[in-house]
């Protein structure tokens, strides 16, 4: 049911093209009926649009968000990848600073068995000898201080060998230690390389994620622009042939059978319980687009009509606005029932949307404020 009781009221002006009525419109309803469904067609593919492109609207939006994430993603993703780099980069250095460290200290190490063995050596050369060798080295002095002198040098000798070993084994032991903080080193260098693929990984998920989201909504946006395009084609198509039908309409009633007779000079208000009008005539939107409206809708109180349950007795009858013929009078499917009156000199007027049938029929000649029929909601 509608929210108010309505009343189409469609004034068709003087044409300045005069002629025959063609005989492909001798029955003008069918082009009428036709031209209805065709205007409905159209707002029906102007409401698809519309939706089409709210929804372009929302994926686009929702593609510039994928887009930044997408772009916040390779760029952590660049920044993963330079960082692991540096990391390579460190972690080679060091390990060439722990294969030096181990170069010093077979090195060392090698020296210090180099001179071992030489102080080893000369053990056993003592061993063998025994004493008497240093004694002999010390006996054989021509005097006391030549004595005390040998016996210095021989005693130098032996802390040389001594001391020497232990410095060597002193630079051993730090080359050790130095080698062992490098190895520390490189395993925490190590580690964070592990956590920068880690996060490199998961970066590269979330990247190959987004793509695909972007993929989906642009193929979405895609399908959208080719829905539109294809809405578009039709909605042309309609419009031509809405064109097509509205001139053949205005031939009609250009013709002479229309033109006979002197246009009216006055007309009257047709509803007479109110002048309240919810739809004037001209351009209106409609499911949120311009559209065209041929007519007003003239909207009296349900308490003039007879399918509410606020009627009170008495209905809201429809008037003729003109003197004139009655041409059509009969239900369409967009209007209801409706009653069309020829007034002459070009002029005639719709009502639409009665109650029930109309209370004149084709050929009846009305005057001006008859009774047509009753206000309602049909159609």
């Amino acid at each position: 049911m509608k929210s108010w009781l309505k009343i189409g009221a469609l004034v068709l002006m003087l044409a300045f093209i005069a002629g025959a009525m063609s005989p492909a419109l001798a029955n003008i309803d069918e082009y009428l009926q036709e031209l209805t469904e065709i205007q409905k067609q159209i707002r029906e593919l102007e409401a698809q649009e519309k939706k089409a492109k709210d929804e372009m609207t929302k994926v686009e939006l929702e593609l510039k968000k994928l887009k930044l994430i997408l772009d916040d993603a390779r760029n952590r993703l660049a920044r993963l990848n330079e960082q692991i780099a540096e990391q390579e980069v460190q972690i080679e250095e060091q390990e060439n600073a722990i294969a030096a460290k181990e170069q010093e200290i077979a090195e060392t190490e090698a020296y210090l068995a180099e001179q071992t063995g030489y102080m080893e050596q000369r053990l056993r050369i003592m061993y063998k000898n025994g004493a008497v060798s240093y004694l002999e080295v010390l006996f054989s002095a021509t005097s006391f201080p030549d004595f005390l002198s040998r016996l210095k040098f021989l005693g130098a000798i032996i802390d040389s060998d001594a001391r020497l070993i232990n410095e060597v084994k002193e630079t051993r032991d730090w080359l050790t230690r130095e080698k062992a903080a490098l190895e520390e080193e490189l395993e925490l260098l190590v580690a964070r390389k592990e956590k920068l693929e880690a996060d490199r990984a998961a970066a590269k998920a979330e990247e190959e994620k987004v793509a695909s989201l972007v993929a989906a909504q642009q193929d979405k946006r895609s399908q959208l622009e080719k829905s539109v395009a294809k809405l578009k084609a039709a909605r042309g198509e309609l419009d031509k042939r809405q064109a097509e039908l509205e001139q053949d309409i205005k031939r009609y009633y250009d013709s002479k059978e229309w033109q006979d007779g002197e246009a009216p000079e006055v007309f009257c208000w047709p509803v007479p319980v109110t002048r309240y009008v919810s739809s004037p005539f001209g351009w209106r939107t409609l499911y949120g687009q311009p559209n065209w409206h041929r007519g007003i809708d003239i909207a009296p109180s349900h308490i003039y009509w007879p399918g509410s349950s606020r009627y009170q007795g008495t209905p809201a009858y429809i008037l003729a606005a003109a003197p004139g013929t009655v041409v059509i009078s009969k239900y369409h499917a967009s209007y209801g029932y409706y009653v069309m009156i020829a007034h002459g000199g070009g002029y005639a007027t719709l009502y639409a949307h009665m109650h029930t049938s109309p209370m004149v029929k084709v050929g009846d000649q009305v005057t001006i404020g008859q009774k047509l029929g009753i206000v309602g909601s049909t159609g």
